[in-house]
């Protein structure tokens, strides 16, 4: 099957959609079963187990089918705008990799923000949710990290390495 053939598109669009399907039933399989604080399964002290309210789950669930085949979709046309200044940079927008994976973080840290807010529980615990998401999110982001980050490995090309000495 040839590359520039709808069909070899087709069936790679259908694998892209079997693996985020298959990592969004993971994603909820194990925030049901996360650990809050240590506590022991079935301890009724402290942290409680998650529930999610099934209608929002399937929105949000919608909205990151949709959102991530628009994302592929204007990655395949070369049309894929990543619009936050962590990746504003030139090195990330001309890089076609960098652009994809920045939007992709993007795209998973608007859904994690999503599945905070969907947690039934009272407003405080809602809220420290959202805060330790904020915080994982923020730390994971591609541009934290030189294997991930364009602007630092352009950087590195261009000082043959010194801007990697310590």
């Amino acid at each position: 099957m040839n590359a520039s053939s709808p069909e070899f598109w087709t069936q790679m669009s259908q694998g892209f959609q079997q693996n985020l399907s298959k990592s969004w039933g993971q994603a909820m399989q194990h925030f049901q079963t996360m650990d809050l604080g240590g506590l022991p399964a079935g301890t009724s002290e402290g942290a409680a187990q998650l529930k999610f309210s099934p209608e929002k789950l399937k929105d949000l669930q919608g909205q990151y089918f949709k959102d991530a085949t628009d994302l592929w979709n204007q990655s395949l046309s070369n049309s894929l705008q990543v619009k936050d200044r962590r990746f504003s940079g030139d090195a990330w927008t001309s890089n076609p990799v960098a652009a994809f994976n920045a939007a992709t973080y993007l795209l998973n840290a608007r859904t994690l923000m999503g599945l905070a807010d969907a947690v039934d529980a009272d407003a405080k615990t809602r809220s420290r949710i959202r805060f330790a998401i904020e915080q994982w999110v923020a730390a994971a982001s591609p541009s934290n990290f030189l294997a991930f980050n364009a602007e630092a490995q352009k950087k590195a090309v261009e000082t043959k390495g010194g801007s990697l000495e310590i």
